[in-house]
């Protein structure tokens, strides 16, 4: 359940072609960061590894695990990944998986399209948090043979919780957990929902790094370094990536899971450090520089 301003209703600023859900407020007394998240306790330990990982290059690169990890502490969580999962077909491809053991898992192609939460969010459009018990017949499932072979593949771990970071008609991203002993009570699910903003942020904004990591025609490293010795953070490389591809100020900040208006200082703060007037110019400038891809960096 994300949250936002403290009075009233917030809403889940996504892209995508589902509905926008509305999301009520956790009533408390969070602290606030720039990018607008909120939080307390294992909210702000969270946010912390989030923030980090936006404010260097490097620290993005092993993220996931260290969340997983913080989030053991809390939950009894024992085994983690996020996934994405191809909707007309409902198979699945892994983007981040832990503990280490886990990525000799071998599931599938048949066990992929039978476990029930892969059905669920590849066949409807839910931008909330789901456990294995909201979306299966309990006493069938847990009985069946592919439950526990599934189960002692996971090292014993029955009881699994979705996240939905990011979704489209042809595909959906999910952050899971799961633990081996008891489903997640009410009130881990509305800590879990709470953090879901901060890591549908999170992985937006490494969509946008990895794609221009990707298209760098320079090396990485060198590339990171002309990053760097003009100052500029990860959070104002993402946004300037994207204004390179044509995006509006409203449409980059759709795509980033952040508010125009924080878009816009992040703009501001670009064309200070490249000494520019306007959006445009400052995407020519970043281009010649080799900032991002586009004409020849210049030496």
């Amino acid at each position: 359940m994300p949250v936002g301003s403290p009075r009233g209703h917030t809403r889940f600023d996504v892209s995508s072609d589902c509905p926008t859900p509305i999301i009520r407020w956790i009533p408390g007394r969070p602290a606030r960061d720039h990018t607008g998240m909120t939080g307390t306790g294992l909210d702000n330990r969270i946010l912390d590894l989030v923030l980090a990982a936006m404010a260097d290059l490097d620290e993005d690169r092993d993220v996931w695990p260290r969340l997983f990890d913080e989030l053991t502490s809390h939950f009894g969580v024992t085994i983690g990944g996020v996934l994405d999962i191809d909707r007309p077909g409902l198979t699945t491809s892994t983007v981040a998986v832990w503990p280490d053991w886990a990525a000799r898992i071998r599931v599938t192609a048949e066990e992929n399209m039978a476990y029930p939460l892969v059905r669920h969010y590849g066949r409807r459009c839910d931008p909330l948090p789901r456990t294995l018990d909201d979306v299966v017949d309990e006493c069938r499932w847990r009985s069946a043979a592919r439950f526990g072979r599934m189960r002692r593949e996971f090292g014993g771990a029955g009881h699994h919780l979705m996240v939905p970071l990011s979704w489209s008609s042809s595909e959906v991203r999910l952050f899971g957990i799961g633990r081996p002993d008891g489903n997640f009570t009410e009130s881990e699910q509305l800590k879990v929902r709470r953090l879901q903003r901060a890591l549908t942020a999170l992985d937006r904004h490494q969509n946008t790094i990895s794609g221009w990591r990707a298209a760098r025609v320079t090396d990485p490293p060198d590339a990171e370094q002309r990053v760097g010795d003009h100052g500029i953070t990860p959070r104002e490389l993402a946004v300037l990536c994207l204004f390179a591809k044509g995006l509006s100020i409203n449409a980059a900040g759709r795509r980033l899971g952040i508010s125009p208006r924080t878009v816009a200082k992040h703009q501001e703060n670009l064309q200070r450090k490249l000494a520019t007037p306007d959006r445009l110019n400052t995407v020519l400038c970043a281009q010649r520089l080799g900032l991002v891809p586009g004409k020849t960096a210049r030496a």
